[in-house]
């Protein structure tokens, strides 16, 4: 299985609160860019169901180069 961490996040990133909320406090957002969070999670997103559910030749992992507030493990 996967194990994905956005650094400089908070709960609020992986829904639009932050593009609704603007104010860190209220939103309960992390510090990472709210576009840059949406973008990421919209990729892992994508490309987990490309691998798994189309059985594509996605290479998940290289995601984490391609992201340097992404932390990934694979187990």
């Amino acid at each position: 299985f996967y194990e994905g961490k956005i650094l400089l996040s908070g709960h609020s990133n992986f829904m639009v609160v932050p593009f609704m909320v603007p104010l860190l406090a209220l939103s309960l957002a992390g510090e990472i860019d709210p576009d840059l969070a949406i973008e990421i999670t919209r990729e892992l997103t994508r490309s987990f169901f490309d691998r798994h559910l189309k059985e594509g030749d996605v290479d998940i992992e290289s995601l984490a180069t391609k992201y340097d507030m992404l932390e990934m493990e694979v187990y």
